[in-house]
């Protein structure tokens, strides 16, 4: 059954499960042994392609591989035998498995094959279960009110066909939309109907979905007791009906449950087995649910090993939904622009060729007449042949016109897709700092504290004292890389805000080189600066501290042992220049251009084995840029750079 994503609310079965326990009889014979054809009667294959059809079914939401396998073997042999309807069933079920499997792209083209077959056969049952999967797909992509009016016209289809399941199905999808345009109590309403319905047709098989979408309003209304209720009748159903997708389902609201109740080991055996349930069937967002629950409750009782590998899971689980979503946008518009482009060139051929008819039965008359109105049928003839020259002419203009829009839009697509790849480049730079260049310091932490740790009562005094230095190194270290990072994040988020002051620079460099001044005491290194009067500019302090701080702490990190380090103002009529000018190895030519760019950097180590990721200088950049200032440098290999930071006066 499919299943919404972002909320956890689940939608009606795409296919009757009163065909499960059947199917249950004939997967002996069919899970490993393909349709045999030969030698056997129409009717006896139609049979074996619906028994086929149900074992595909019971197996999509256990194991997705094995009734991709299932369904299209059935599906060539009822192409071969033009067993249609069967066909557009197996369509159905090849997109659920997609589904399941996260790939929206090929899911919405089985659905959509699925429902032009059900049409051209005229099989309304099929129709509106194809209907049924694609307001899913709609839902998907956020577009609810679409998906409510999608759900109400299959709701009407199938009370056609007067299918009690089908009908509770339909209540149950008006429902989860009715939620995600914030209408709870209609959506329980539908819910109600469903189940009563289900009840009085004796439907067990999707009462398990009905209640845990019921106690999933209760639980968000504050209304715990009856959302342990639905909870507990789903889990307990399921597990009598084998249903494995249910089962992780129930217990992962159970597992929600106790954590609101602060029952936490209630919850984490809870959801431990419902995340051992949705590894097995492989179906992602139900690992994501459990996963996300899973941190939540190991983090409280301050397992933090255990809440960070379940929130690595999580992450894991939603990159993969986003990726491929973000895909899936990209496809389906293009998509809509293919069909729209065939759509519009069908029309214009059919117009010519009704265009064309239309000429050809106006000559067919004027023949007839020609001995009696010889004079007015050839004026007719003038007329027509030069409208119809207007029109073709108008309609040759408008198809360049729409010719040249989709050439438009298609670039349009291929910036939008360009501008995707720079954005994930960044992202994954980001990443590897935070995976290699903060795990550095925080494990030579972890290492030097465990060494102490071991042996603390036959350490000297001298050595306690050493490794407490390293400690606290490798320590700031990593703080000022932490700090570097969520301040990068915030202007890439679009949250940082610029808050300008007067600021004085000479108090800027003092603090700046106070906080360096062990790290310059440590390497020998002769730092001097130049005094200024009224050397006043405005900007953000913050941020001037952060560009300050990071220029001078790389010229202390690439300057040599017993090398120097000078610091000088220059004023301009509108602006402050601050100049750090160092002693250090230098950067190469072919480096200058990239030193500002996140996606282009390479590590760069110090004198003294430090390590550089070049996230400071972008920094720097994108906030000299916030406050209307420019920064520049001067260098040449092994002889040291000059940094320029110039930001505007008062």
């Amino acid at each position: 059954m499919l299943q919404t994503k972002s909320k956890n609310r689940h939608r009606s079965p795409l296919y009757s499960t009163k065909h499960l326990t059947k199917a249950i009889l004939v997967i002996a014979l069919f899970v490993y042994e393909p349709i045999r054809t030969s030698g056997i009667s129409a009717d006896s294959l139609q049979v074996q392609v619906n028994q086929q059809i149900d074992s595909s079914l019971n197996w999509s939401n256990r194991n997705p591989k094995r009734a991709l396998q299932l369904a299209r073997q059935a599906l060539q042999t009822a192409d071969q035998h033009r067993l249609l309807r069967e066909k557009a069933d197996l369509l159905r079920i090849i997109g659920l498995v997609m589904f399941y499997k996260v790939d929206y792209s090929q899911a919405l083209d089985y659905f959509m094959q699925s429902r032009d077959l059900s049409r051209q056969i005229n099989y309304l049952k099929g129709e509106a279960a194809a209907l049924n999967n694609l307001s899913v797909v709609y839902q998907e992509q956020k577009l609810y009110a679409q998906t409510l009016q999608m759900d109400s016209t299959v709701l009407k289809l199938r009370l056609q066909l007067g299918d009690p399941e089908l009908i509770a199905g339909s209540y149950n999808n008006l429902a989860v939309s009715l939620e995600y345009l914030n209408q709870p109590r209609e959506a329980l309403l539908n819910y109600h109907k469903a189940v009563n319905i289900s009840k009085a047709d004796c439907l067990e098989g999707s009462l398990s979905l009905y209640f845990n979408n019921i106690g999933k309003i209760h639980l968000e209304n504050q209304q715990p007791d009856s959302a342990y209720l639905y909870f507990n009748k789903s889990l307990a159903l399921s597990q009598k009906l084998n249903n494995l997708q249910m089962q992780t389902n129930a217990l992962t609201y159970l597992g929600t449950y106790y954590i609101q109740q602060n029952q936490i080991q209630k919850a984490i055996v809870h959801l431990e087995k419902s995340l051992d349930i949705a590894q097995s069937i492989g179906i992602v967002y139900e690992i994501e649910s459990a996963a996300k629950q899973l941190h939540q409750a190991y983090a409280a009782i301050g397992n933090y090993d255990r809440a960070y590998q379940a929130h690595l899971l999580y992450k894991q689980m939603e990159d993969s939904a986003n990726n491929r979503e973000t895909m899936q946008k990209i496809l389906q518009i293009e998509n809509d622009l293919k069909f729209n482009k065939e759509r519009e060139l069908e029309n214009t051929r059919n117009a010519n060729k009704a265009l064309e008819n239309q000429v050809e039965l106006t000559r067919q008359m004027q023949f007839r007449n020609m001995s009696l109105l010889s004079t007015l049928a050839l004026l007719l003839i003038s007329v027509i042949i030069y409208r119809s020259y207007q029109r073709k002419s108008r309609n040759n203009r408008e198809l360049r016109k729409q010719q040249t829009q989709i050439l438009e839009q298609k670039k349009e697509i291929e910036a939008q897709r360009d501008k995707i790849e720079a954005l994930n480049n960044t992202k994954d730079k980001f990443m590897a700092i935070i995976a290699h260049d903060l795990r550095n310091p925080l494990g030579g932490v972890y290492r030097l504290a465990e060494m102490m740790l071991s042996d603390f009562e036959n350490f000297e005094k001298k050595k306690i004292r050493l490794y407490t230095e390293q400690i606290f190194h490798s320590s700031e270290k990593a703080f000022i890389l932490l700090e570097n990072l969520l301040q990068w994040a915030m202007v890439q988020l679009g949250k940082a805000t610029v808050k300008p002051e007067a600021i004085n620079i000479i108090d800027v460099l003092h603090d700046n080189v106070a906080l360096l001044n062990s790290l310059t005491c440590q390497k020998q290194i002769s730092l001097t600066f130049s005094n200024c009067d009224n050397c006043m500019i405005l900007g953000d302090r913050q941020m001037v501290n952060t560009i300050v701080r990071n220029i001078l702490s790389n010229a202390v990190k690439f300057t040599p042992p017993k090398g120097s380090i000078k610091i000088f103002t220059h004023e301009e009529p509108d602006f402050w220049t601050i100049g750090v000018k160092d002693s250090g190895i230098g950067i190469a030519p072919d480096h200058l251009p990239h030193l500002f760019k996140l996606s282009e950097q390479s590590k760069k180590i110090g004198n003294s084995k430090e390590k550089g990721t070049g996230l400071g200088l972008v920094l720097c950049k994108e906030f000299i840029d916030l406050n209307k200032g420019k920064l520049s440098v001067e260098s040449q290999p092994d002889k040291g750079s000059t940094f320029y930071i110039t930001l505007p006066k008062v």
